[in-house]
C-alpha cells in the first residue's frame, strides 16, 4: 500500500482555519495531524479536527441523491440519479419563476460545507443574479454583517485588532479559546508578555478568569456599557485630542448625547458596578496601543448596530484606530467583493425586490443579502410577495434560526424545497430533494489569510490551496460541482464556463496574480503580492497602476509590509474623508445618526406580557469548540463533550425557584417553552439564564422571537431575552 501525506486547511468551522497534514493510502484518509509549519496553528488542532476522520466517515453521511416520497416530515425517500435530481430541481424553480417571478426563489447557504477560509457563496449569488432573483441570503444578519456594516460605516473598513502589538486587550462578546484555538494563543502570548486584558461577557468564561478585568453585564446592555466607557474617558481627558480634532466627524454632538448617559445610569442598565466601568476605561484609554476584538455575540441583537458603533467610537477616540497594536485598518476603500457574484446581471427593478431591502444591510452595496426572517414571512403571508421555492445549500434553519416554529411551518408550506447537506438534518428531512455534499477533503479550493484577523504583521496576507485529498465519498458532489451543473440545467451555461474548479479559482484570483499552479507549487502559502489599499487606489489605473504596486511589492514592502496610519495620506473612506462618530448617510435613512442606546421595547415581542411574568433574561449561543452550531453533535466522539442541552443559572436564581443541579426545569418564554437539564454554576450572574443552541432536543431557537429587530441590520434578539424557569412537571 503506497502512503501519502497532503497538506490542506481544516475548514470544518472557517474560524480557525488550522493546517493539516493528512495521510491517504488507497484513497483513504488513515490519519490526520496538525501541520507545524503552518503560520496560524503551528500544529494545533481543535476537538473538531481531531474528529476529522469519525466525521469524514461517519455511517450517516448522505451519500446519493433522494427525492421525498409522500408528505413531507414522513421520512419516506426514494434514491434516484444525479441527472434526474438536477433536472427536477431546474424544472420546478423555472416553473416558479414562471408562474410567480424569479424573486419567488429563495437561494440561501449557511456556514458551509467549505465555510469561511474560502468560501464558494460567491458562486451560488452568480446563480442568482443570472437566474433573476434577488433573494440569496445567509446568516449574515446575526453574524460578522452587523460588525462589517457599522464599522464600514464610520470608518470606510473593517479595522482588525493586531494583538501582537497591543499592550491591552479587550475581548468583547467572544470567547477565542472556544471559538477561535490559534486566536486564543495568540492573545494568551501577549498577555505572557504583559498586555492587559478585559473582558465583556455576561458568562465567566475561562478568559474573564483570566482577565485583569471582568465586566459581567446583563445580556444585551452592551451598547450602553460602550457609552458609559465613552462618557469616562472624555470626561477624563483620556482621549487622543489631536485626532479627534482632525479626523473625526459629530465628536460634539456625540459629547452632547453622552449627558444622557452618566456612569451612574449606565450602572443601573447594565448591572456592571459603576467603579468597574471606570477602572476598565481607563485601563483600555492608558495602557494603549490596544485593541479590541468584537465578537459575535455582539450580532444578534436588537441593539447590536448601535452597540457595534459604540465601541468603533471608543476605539477611535482614544487613538487606537490604525495605529501598530490598535485595530488596524488593512484595506481602507471597499470592501473584499468578489467579481464572481455578478451584481450587475440583476436588473434595478428585480434588485428593488430583494426580502429586508427596508434594512440597510439588505440594500448594502458589499453585500446584497435577503433578511431571512422577512422570507419567512412572505413565504407564510404572501408579504411583499409570495416566495414559493427555496433552495437550502449547507445550512440547518430548522435549528439555527430564531422562531423556529415559523421556520418549520414556512419549509413545510413551500411548494418545492431543495436542501444540499451532507447529513440528514431536521431542515433536509423537510425538503422535497437533498442532494449529498462532498466534504472539504474531497474538493479543491482555496483558503484566504487576511493580515491581522490570521496572521502577524510580517506580510500583507496569505493565499493558500485547499486541494481535494480524497476521492467523495459515494455519489458525493462539491457544491460548487452542483451550482455549476444545476445553472447549466436552468440555462445558464454560458455564465458559468468553466469546465473544473481550478479554472474557476485562476479567474477569482486574477486581480492577485496567484494561480492555482502556484498555489499547488507552494504548499506553505502565497504571500498576497501587496497590501488590499493599494489596489483600491492604483488597481483600476491601468498598466502604471499595476506596474506601481508591483515595484512597490518588491521594495518597500519586503521589508515593511504594512503602512500605520494611513489616513494621514489617503483619509478615510467614508464621505467626510473621517471617521463618522455622527452619520448623516444613518440621518438619511431615518436611523440614529449616533450610537444611541435604547432600551428594547420588550412589549413588542411580549404581547404587552408584564417584565414579573418574564423576571429572567435569557441569553442563548454559547460556543462549544466541539460543535459548529447544529453540526457535529451526532458525532459520537464530539458528542459526549455536551450530550444535551443544559440551561445555566446562579445559584442564587436557582434557589429563588427551588432548583437543583441536574434537575429537569421547564424554560419559558412568551415564544415558546422547552425542557432540559439544570447546570447551577456560577459561571453566570442571577438574574440570567444561559441556554446553547444547536440542539435538536430542547431546541433554545424555539424560545427567540423574530419580531423586535435591529432597524439597521434585522438582527433578532438571540442573546438578550426575557424568560422564566421552573422544575418540569
Amino acid at each position: 500500500m503506497t502512503r501519502k501525506t497532503i497538506k490542506t486547511v481544516c475548514s470544518l468551522c472557517g474560524l480557525c482555519g488550522c493546517g493539516l497534514e493528512v495521510d491517504v493510502e488507497d484513497g483513504r484518509i488513515v490519519e490526520v495531524r496538525g501541520d507545524p509549519d503552518h503560520p496560524e496553528s503551528r500544529g494545533g488542532l481543535c476537538p473538531k479536527a481531531h474528529a476529522l476522520l469519525d466525521i469524514q466517515y461517519s455511517p450517516d453521511r448522505l451519500t446519493h441523491p433522494i427525492k421525498r416520497v409522500g408528505k413531507r416530515g414522513e421520512g419516506k425517500w426514494q434514491r434516484i440519479s444525479w441527472d434526474e435530481a438536477l433536472d427536477l430541481v431546474a424544472d420546478r424553480l423555472k416553473q416558479v419563476r414562471a408562474d410567480h417571478g424569479a424573486e419567488a426563489v429563495w437561494f440561501h447557504k449557511g456556514a458551509g460545507h467549505d465555510n469561511c477560509a474560502g468560501d464558494v457563496r460567491a458562486y451560488l449569488h452568480r446563480l442568482a443574479n443570472a437566474f433573476g432573483t434577488p433573494n440569496l441570503s445567509c446568516p449574515f444578519y446575526v453574524c460578522y454583517g452587523p460588525r462589517v456594516l457599522n464599522m464600514f460605516m464610520m470608518t470606510g473598513a473593517i479595522p482588525a485588532p493586531e494583538v501582537e502589538r497591543s499592550r491591552c486587550v479587550l475581548l468583547w462578546g467572544i470567547n477565542p479559546r472556544q471559538s477561535a484555538p490559534p486566536r486564543h494563543r495568540r492573545i494568551r502570548e501577549a498577555q505572557k508578555r504583559g498586555a492587559k486584558t478585559i473582558v465583556v461577557d455576561p458568562r465567566q468564561t475561562w478568559w474573564a478568569r483570566h482577565a485583569d478585568i471582568h465586566l459581567q453585564l446583563r445580556p444585551g446592555s452592551d451598547g450602553a456599557l460602550a457609552l458609559g466607557m465613552l462618557r469616562v474617558v472624555i470626561d477624563e481627558g483620556l482621549i487622543d485630542r489631536a485626532f479627534v480634532d482632525r479626523w473625526t466627524v459629530g465628536f460634539d454632538d456625540l459629547v452632547e448625547m453622552l449627558q444622557d448617559f452618566p456612569v451612574e445610569r449606565v450602572a443601573e442598565l447594565t448591572w456592571v458596578p459603576a467603579d468597574r466601568i471606570r477602572e476598565a476605561a481607563r485601563l483600555y484609554a492608558q495602557h494603549g496601543p490596544a485593541c479590541a476584538f468584537l465578537g459575535q455575540a455582539l450580532d444578534p441583537q436588537p441593539n447590536s448596530s448601535q452597540a457595534i458603533r459604540a465601541i468603533t467610537a471608543l476605539i477611535a477616540v482614544t487613538g487606537n484606530l490604525d495605529v501598530p497594536g490598535g485595530n488596524v485598518i488593512y484595506s481602507p476603500g471597499r470592501l473584499a467583493k468578489s467579481p464572481t457574484e455578478r451584481h450587475d446581471w440583476l436588473a434595478p427593478e428585480q434588485d428593488a425586490k430583494r426580502l429586508g431591502n427596508h434594512y440597510l444591510l439588505s440594500r448594502f452595496e458589499h453585500t446584497r443579502l435577503a433578511h431571512m426572517p422577512t422570507g419567512y414571512q412572505a413565504i407564510l403571508e404572501g408579504d411583499p410577495y409570495p416566495v414559493r421555492a427555496m433552495f437550502v445549500m449547507a445550512a440547518n434553519p430548522v435549528l439555527t434560526d430564531a422562531n423556529s416554529a415559523q421556520v418549520v411551518a414556512a419549509l413545510e408550506a413551500l411548494d418545492f424545497l431543495v436542501v444540499v447537506d451532507q447529513f440528514m438534518t431536521p431542515t433536509a428531512a423537510l425538503a422535497d430533494v437533498v442532494l449529498p455534499a462532498a466534504t472539504f477533503l474531497e474538493e479543491t479550493y482555496y483558503a484566504t489569510y487576511e493580515a491581522g484577523a490570521y496572521l502577524k504583521p510580517v506580510r500583507p496576507g496569505l493565499l493558500m490551496l485547499r486541494p481535494q485529498v480524497v476521492p467523495p465519498l459515494g455519489e458525493c458532489r462539491s457544491d460548487w460541482t452542483i451550482i455549476v451543473d444545476l445553472a447549466r440545467r436552468l440555462g445558464l451555461g454560458k455564465q458559468f464556463p468553466w469546465q473544473r474548479v481550478e479554472e474557476a479559482i485562476d479567474e477569482e484570483l486574477k486581480p492577485t496574480g496567484v494561480t492555482v499552479t502556484a498555489l499547488r507549487a507552494q504548499p506553505e502559502g502565497v504571500p498576497i503580492p501587496a497590501p488590499s489599499f493599494l489596489y483600491d487606489k492604483l488597481g483600476d489605473t491601468g498598466l502604471w497602476g499595476r506596474l506601481m504596486i508591483w515595484l512597490l511589492t518588491r521594495t518597500v514592502f519586503r521589508k515593511y509590509p504594512w503602512m500605520y496610519r494611513k489616513y494621514r495620506r489617503i483619509g478615510f473612506t467614508t464621505p467626510s474623508g473621517k471617521v463618522e462618530l455622527r452619520s448623516d448617510r444613518f440621518a438619511q435613512a431615518g436611523l440614529d445618526a449616533l450610537p444611541r442606546y435604547r432600551e428594547p421595547d420588550d412589549g413588542a415581542a411580549t404581547d404587552g406580557a408584564p417584565e414579573a411574568d418574564y423576571p429572567l433574561v435569557l441569553t442563548t449561543g454559547a460556543k462549544v469548540s466541539a460543535y459548529v452550531h447544529s453540526q457535529m453533535h451526532d458525532i459520537a466522539k464530539l458528542g459526549k463533550t455536551l450530550p444535551a442541552n443544559e440551561a445555566e443559572l446562579h445559584p442564587k436564581s436557582a434557589a429563588a425557584v427551588a432548583v437543583a443541579d441536574g434537575d429537569e426545569v421547564c424554560v419559558e418564554t412568551p415564544q415558546g417553552e422547552l425542557t432540559c437539564r439544570a447546570r447551577v454554576t456560577e459561571r453566570v450572574r442571577p438574574g440570567v439564564v444561559q441556554l446553547y443552541h444547536g440542539f435538536a432536543e430542547a431546541n433554545a431557537n424555539l424560545l427567540i422571537g423574530n419580531e423586535l429587530r435591529d432597524p439597521v441590520t434585522g438582527a433578532v434578539p438571540m442573546r438578550a431575552a426575557r424568560c422564566r424557569l421552573h422544575r418540569a412537571a
